[in-house]
């Protein structure tokens, strides 16, 4: 891993040289910037998985997120033939130019019928307002407003099982230009091994104990479920969890749902640093208790993930406006 780490960072370095050597010879070419560099932890930009709770919550003991909480939640964006823009799924944000989300949410006949992805939408907090605020006393604190980043074609894992226990429910979506970090859009780290940590995070706009999608970014915790049990429980209905799952939950009225598929299982270090194990997949309804969910396993798939990103931009070197405005 370190050794495709290293490849990678010399590869990208020499490619950004390249780039910014002819872009100084066009006028074609007026966005030199580089693709990002990455770090061990490919594809990881060099900081990831901070977060600063500037605004306090709206409800007390709640379970709705700050307007800065989660920065890196994406909404994804649904084009029909008739122009007609559907968010479907949730997504995460990994690095300047690519969001991770399951599979399910690009290629499954219910998130077709909304027509093809078109976009993904960062830094969303409530879906009916324009510009999220806060007031407390006389001072007004308000969120930027949402970026609209347009998307290339989706990159499914090519062992992605649709029709089954959706094993290898993982996709990347590369975006056509950089998202701007700021501290309502930021990158979440993703983990290369299993922690040990038992309390994990769930955030979206999902289904709630309502059957109705929230308008607001909702949040809440969830325990590490044993794989084996998991592995039991799930036979018992004729479904097969393999090592590239996991599963998490159980607990009754806590858990994923409709709308949240496509989001992150989080979990955070002794240094306040946010990672992802896992991306919601499915499960046997919602928030039924003795039922966990199960969850695309991100470290599994790790190896995965850096090679689609280093295939994809080595398919850009042909068309270098494009790599370079990407």
């Amino acid at each position: 891993m370190k050794f495709l780490a290293t490849l990678l960072s010399v590869w990208c370095t020499l490619l950004c040289e390249t780039l910014q050597t002819r872009a100084s010879t066009t006028t074609q070419l007026p966005d030199t910037r580089c693709p990002p560099q990455f770090s061990h932890v490919q594809p990881f930009p060099e900081i990831c998985g901070n977060q600063s709770i500037a605004f306090p919550s709206r409800i007390m003991g709640g379970n709705e997120a700050t307007l800065s909480e989660f920065p890196w939640m994406a909404r994804i964006r649904h084009r029909s033939a008739s122009n007609v823009y559907t968010y479907g799924c949730a997504g995460f944000l990994i690095s300047e130019y690519f969001v991770l989300t399951a599979a399910h949410c690009v290629v499954s006949k219910a998130f077709l019928a909304l027509g093809p992805i078109d976009a993904v939408q960062l830094g969303e907090h409530n879906t009916e307002e324009d510009l999220d605020c806060e007031t407390r006393g006389s001072n007004k604190w308000c969120a930027d407003f949402p970026q609209v980043i347009k998307t290339g074609k989706p990159k499914l894992h090519p062992e992605y099982t649709e029709n089954g226990p959706y094993h290898n429910d993982i996709a990347l979506l590369p975006l056509k230009q950089a998202a701007e970090f700021t501290q309502f859009v930021y990158p979440i780290c993703l983990a290369t091994k299993l922690s040990q940590e038992s309390e994990m995070w769930l955030a979206g706009w999902g289904k709630t104990e309502n059957e109705s999608p929230s308008t607001i970014k909702l949040k809440v915790t969830v325990r590490r479920a044993s794989k084996r049990e998991c592995e039991t429980l799930y036979g018992n209905i004729n479904v097969t969890i393999l090592d590239s799952q996991m599963c998490a939950g159980g607990e009754g009225g806590k858990d994923s749902c409709g709308g949240d598929s496509g989001g992150p299982l989080m979990v955070l270090d002794s240094v306040n640093t946010w990672y992802a194990e896992g991306i919601v997949s499915f499960g046997n309804r919602c928030g039924i208790q003795g039922w966990p969910g199960v969850y695309t396993n991100i470290p599994y798939h790790m190896q995965w993930i850096t090679r689609t990103i280093m295939s994809h931009y080595t398919n850009k070197r042909a068309d270098m406006r494009q790599v370079t405005r990407y």
